[in-house]
């Protein structure tokens, strides 16, 4: 999991390749500034999220309201 301090713009930028490269997600390259980028989610990518087990942050909260 990656939190502010340890996310770099090459490791997002990797992960972010990789979900594309798997069709989870899609890229669009802005015209006016290179070195931005749109990214969406895909309808394969919406179907993997829907299959994904909750992060553990939520599963840890749900635990704690159930004191």
């Amino acid at each position: 999991m990656f939190t502010p301090s340890s996310a770099t713009a090459r490791s997002v930028a990797a992960i972010i390749d990789r979900l594309v490269d798997q069709q989870y997600l899609t890229r669009e390259q802005s015209g006016e500034d290179k070195r931005r980028a749109s990214i969406a989610i895909t309808a394969r990518g919406r179907r993997a999220m829907g299959k994904a087990a909750p992060a553990p942050t939520v599963l840890l909260v749900e635990g704690l309201r159930a004191l």
